[in-house]
Formats: C-alpha cells, structure tokens, sequence
C-alpha cells in the first residue's frame, strides 16, 4: 500500500477529481470512422479498463477514458495517461512508459509524483493500454512515429 503524503499534489488532485472517468460503448464511433478499442487487465484484485477511440484513417486517439478498481494510485495512473494519449498514435500508446505518466503529475521535474510503491499501479495501466493498441494494428499509420509520446506536446 503506498501513503498518500508520498504522492504529488497534482497526483492527489487526479486522484480525487478525476478528468477522465467513463466509458465508451465499443463500436459507437463506427458511422464516423472512429474504434473504440478496450483494454481490461485485472491483478491481486485491482482492475483497470482503459477505452480508446481511435480514428480508423490515421490511428491517432481522439479521446480516452478509464474505469478502475484498486488502490488509490491506479486512479491517478490511469487519469493522467488518458491525457498523455491524446492525439497520439496507437503506435505511440503502446510505448508508453510509466515515466511518461508519472513527469504529467509531479510537481517538480525532479521529484516522482508516485512513490516506488505506485509502480504496479502504473505498471497495470500500461498493460491495458497496450491491450487495447493491439487491436488497432489493421489501422494504417499516415505518419509512422518512432519516439514515445511526451507529455505537454
């Protein structure tokens, strides 16, 4: 269990309001040319469902949401990628790294928004989300990207 004084403000801000929390129904975005793709990974009792519409023309993610059950880390992991996905590819959300997400949340460059112990929490949400990007690979890339998402781009 991680101690809420070891995470950062703008983690605890995720936490408690969080922007992201939802759902989309698979295949609502088909008369627009849009997938909605789902990644559900569950571990020790913690779940977490990451939903991404994914435009089918250039396989960039025009929105993201989560739903999750678990420790209070998995909340704000799963909220602050929805963001860091943002008008990325599904190529780039399946390499997505847990310190991408965890720099969207510090308070300082030089300081972890999440404590060693958050790591499974952020650790779970890569997996969903990298589940959910597998089912976009029959999608063609206009424009093939070979860096990682960066947060604030």
């Amino acid at each position: 269990m991680t101690t809420w004084a070891a995470y950062s403000n703008l983690l605890k801000e995720r936490i408690l309001k969080p922007r992201n929390l939802g759902t989309f129904k698979e295949n609502a975005g088909a008369m627009q040319e849009m997938r909605v793709v789902i990644g559900d990974v569950s571990f020790k009792g913690s779940r977490v469902k990451m939903t991404l519409v994914v435009d089918e023309t250039d396989g960039v993610i025009a929105d993201a949401k989560f739903l999750c059950f678990g420790e209070s880390a998995l909340v704000g992991a799963a909220d602050a990628a929805c963001e860091v996905l943002l008008r990325k590819t599904y190529d780039q959300a399946r390499r997505l790294t847990a310190d991408l997400i965890d720099r969207k949340v510090r308070d300082f460059t030089n300081l972890p928004a999440f404590p060693k112990e958050g790591d499974f929490a952020l650790n779970l949400v890569l997996t969903a989300i990298e589940e959910a990007a597998e089912k976009c690979l029959d999608i063609p890339l206009k424009d093939p990207s070979v860096a990682p998402p960066v947060p604030g781009e």
